[in-house]
């Protein structure tokens, strides 16, 4: 069975670069398991499917370059730490990846099994420290959230985070309790899947309207906007502003500027955890002014964007 925890995924469409990548390290020797990809969307396929914690990647490939694949990957899992192989002629395209949230790079003709081995560590550890810490504070939440203490619309569950924090096997059998006290019209197949388990046990699967469920879809696709407002969603949605904040408020027990801070915020977190600037994070969460983004992000979490970014050497 392949350990997702300590799994790489290599993206390149060079051949002979690929094969020196898997192996010019002992990779098995040092606990890891490898995957390939000779393009991203090859690499998206393979993602999905292994879910693997390390994405080692070219930037310029054919049919979805490593941007667009570690973008796509991203919005799946904010925690997946990305390395870019670089020719000397890709400064402009380091520099855009380093502002999307890669992690860090490697020049491909400076590459040894050493130093590859080192960042790789690296970067292991640092994901292993961020997910340690999210996964402290989401046990809680989703122990209260499970027995319902917290409402259902006051927990965003959101599958990503849940999945790279959890085993499959510490979600699958609370789910599973969860689902046959409180939702008993659904039917739960025993093969169901952890991704079939969470978008079930999320409110806004049935439990929201169709206006309120386009609405939070519109708000999620349309976080780095800085026109995002009420009109926007509601023009979105095709209802009146005012007709489409009292159904939302009614449904969510949020207002639409409160639930667009806490998706922005949430995203703010994942950004910072993931080594973004400021400046980087506030642009992608759709903050035209770093300076309101921050004051924003403080409100939110009581820390400064900086703050948040060096808790953990607190």
């Amino acid at each position: 069975m392949m350990d997702v925890t300590r799994t790489i995924l290599f993206c390149e469409d060079d051949l002979l670069v690929l094969e020196d990548l898997t192996t010019i390290a002992d990779w098995a020797g040092n606990g890891y398991q490898t995957i390939t990809a000779v393009n991203g969307r090859q690499g998206l396929e393979k993602f999905r499917q292994y879910r693997p914690a390390l994405v080692v990647t070219d930037v310029k490939m054919p049919l979805m370059d490593g941007l667009e694949m570690m973008s796509a990957i991203h919005e799946e899992n904010p925690y997946v730490p990305f390395m870019m192989l670089s020719s000397y002629d890709d400064y402009p395209y380091m520099r855009e990846a380093m502002r999307l949230g890669a992690a860090d790079y490697i020049r491909k003709t400076g590459i040894t099994g050493p130093s590859l081995l080192k960042k790789v560590e690296t970067l292991m550890q640092t994901r292993e420290t961020i997910i340690a810490e999210k996964r402290t504070l989401l046990k809680g939440q989703l122990r209260d959230w499970l027995d319902g203490t917290l409402r259902d619309d006051s927990f965003p569950l959101e599958a990503e985070s849940l999945c790279a924090c959890f085993a499959p096997e510490e979600l699958a059998q609370p789910l599973l309790s969860y689902l046959s006290r409180l939702r008993p019209e659904l039917t739960v197949k025993p093969t169901s899947s952890l991704s079939e388990l969470l978008t079930m046990c999320r409110p806004s699967s049935t439990l929201y309207s169709p206006p309120v469920q386009q609405a939070v879809e519109y708000i999620r696709t349309h976080l780095n906007d800085p026109v995002l407002s009420n009109p926007a969603v509601a023009q979105a949605v095709g209802l009146s502003e005012k007709r489409l904040g009292l159904r939302f408020r009614e449904e969510t027990g949020q207002t639409m500027n409160e639930y667009i801070t806490a998706v922005r915020m949430e995203r703010a977190k994942a950004l910072l955890d993931n080594g973004l600037m400021v400046y980087e994070a506030a642009e992608q969460c759709g903050y035209s002014s770093p300076q309101y983004f921050s004051s924003a992000f403080k409100a939110y979490t009581g820390r400064s964007p900086q703050s948040w970014k060096h808790r953990r050497n607190e």
